[in-house]
């Protein structure tokens, strides 16, 4: 149903959502449409949250659950919508951090002996270093 309602790469990211994460899992756990209950749905973010998916993919898999789930609620295929019952995954709080006087040293020499803007210099890869010359 989003197919022809989104971006082509807007559907192919919600389809790789769906067909290589949320299936799966609830194909193993066995369980059909009419028996997803919120306490699954909330168990499978807790799954997720187990294998190493950060809160914020874990916010955009539960858009696609409850727009699929609600979808299936206006074409009569269930009653309720069961993630309308189950909380949000919280987002995650920016921590930022700073460079310390060592961490910034050689990038400031960089810069200044070779003339290089600071995107060259983050861009650089030590396979383009050669001390010997």
């Amino acid at each position: 149903m989003m197919k022809h309602r989104v971006e082509f790469i807007t559907y192919a990211s919600y389809h790789n959502v769906v067909t290589n994460h949320v299936v799966p899992y609830f194909e193993k756990k066995g369980l059909f449409l009419k028996q997803l209950l919120p306490s699954h749905i909330q168990d499978y973010y807790q799954y997720d949250n187990e294998n190493g998916v950060t809160t914020n993919t874990a916010i955009h898999y539960h858009a696609n659950i409850r727009t699929a789930l609600q979808h299936a609620l206006k074409t009569d295929l269930i009653d309720t919508n069961p993630a309308d019952k189950v909380e949000r995954p919280k987002k995650n709080e920016f921590v930022g951090s700073f460079y310390n006087h060592q961490e910034i040293e050689l990038a400031v020499i960089l810069a200044a002996f070779y003339g290089l803007q600071r995107s060259e210099v983050v861009g650089l890869k030590w396979t383009a270093i050669n001390f010997g010359e």
